[in-house]
């Protein structure tokens, strides 16, 4: 038991032995003539004699010309500032822990520069360097300069936006626009809402080449014998490429009507006329501009099939549709 005690006992004045004070030496660094507070100007605690052990510090002066410097030497001591373009000054300290203000003289062309460095502002943000943390990204003053966190990086900070993970539209705060078709392009600027199309058409398909797709499928339409009137199917196709069409105000449609042998051939020419004109006056009755129209008859002129059978003459009744720009 004894032992122990003894040895703890020497721990004890081992660590006091080794205890040493520490001295905290403040103060603010000035321009003599126009009383600018001077940063990065170099200070120094040092001991004009520096017997047994301990240490001592430099620092440079922060943004505001101010330091802490800090020793374990007691007196005498003396304080050394120095910086480029100033003269440097070396004081005495004559009490502990004392705080200094420091005065230094410096050439104009340091003032001027300081001053210049001062309204710096890199990122154009109206926060200046010294006050900005983020000098090279733009944010605002409320936010120390800094941009607000943007998840999503829609354009909406994460404050204001309903939806900070998913990229939305400022005039939504912050969420998707309405897209009923899924094809990128808001409701609110597509041309074809329910119709999936790309940005380049305005949220429509490439109309020409949909009804290009359709017409080479069939760009026949057939009708009955001495009749003009549109069959059910040939509705049904007209129909079928209207969407497009109406999205297509520069598109040009003929329509060509033909006719099969059956009746005089001035009779059939009046009665390919017809056929053609029927065409178009349904799709003048669903929105198809009429200057997009135009139509001509070419009676029995051009047939497909031969009219000496019916199964012929009943392909030959029919119109012809083309486009172009």
């Amino acid at each position: 038991m004894n032992k122990i005690k003894l040895i703890f006992i020497g721990i004890l004045i081992c660590n006091f032995s080794f205890a040493q004070n520490v001295y905290n030496y403040t103060g603010i660094v000035k321009d003599k003539n126009s009383n600018l507070p001077l940063e990065d100007a170099t200070v120094i605690v040092k001991p004009l004699r520096s017997r047994g052990a301990g240490y001592y510090s430099g620092v440079k002066t922060d943004e505001n010309g101010k330091f802490e410097v800090q020793t374990s030497f007691r007196l005498p001591l003396n304080i050394m500032v120095s910086r480029k373009g100033c003269t440097s000054r070396n004081i005495k300290v004559k009490r502990l822990n004392d705080t200094f203000e420091i005065i230094m003289e410096c050439e104009q062309e340091t003032i001027d520069l300081i001053i210049e460095e001062s309204k710096k502002d890199d990122d154009n943000d109206g926060v200046v360097n010294k006050d900005d943390e983020c000098p090279d990204v733009q944010g605002p003053a409320e936010n120390n300069g800094c941009p607000y966190p943007d998840n999503d990086e829609d354009g909406v900070p994460n404050q204001d936006d309903n939806c900070p993970d998913e990229k939305g539209s400022p005039d939504n705060k912050g969420c998707p626009l309405p897209d009923r078709d899924g094809d990128g392009v808001p409701d609110a600027t597509d041309k074809c809402p329910e119709i999936k199309g790309t940005a380049e058409f305005d949220g429509c398909p490439n109309q020409k080449n949909k009804i290009v797709e359709l017409l080479n499928e069939n760009r026949i339409i057939l009708f009955s014998v001495d009749s003009s009137v549109l069959s059910k199917e040939g509705i049904d196709f007209l129909e079928s490429m209207l969407p497009y069409i109406v999205q297509s105000p520069n598109l040009a449609i003929e329509v060509s009507g033909h006719a099969s042998s059956d009746g005089s051939s001035s009779y059939n020419q009046v009665l390919s006329e017809k056929r053609a004109q029927s065409v178009a006056e349904y799709l003048r009755n669903k929105g198809v501009k009429e200057s997009q129209i135009q139509t001509i008859g070419l009676g029995e002129t051009q047939p497909i099939e031969s009219n000496s059978n019916e199964m012929g003459r009943a392909k030959n009744r029919r119109i012809v549709i083309k486009i172009s720009n």
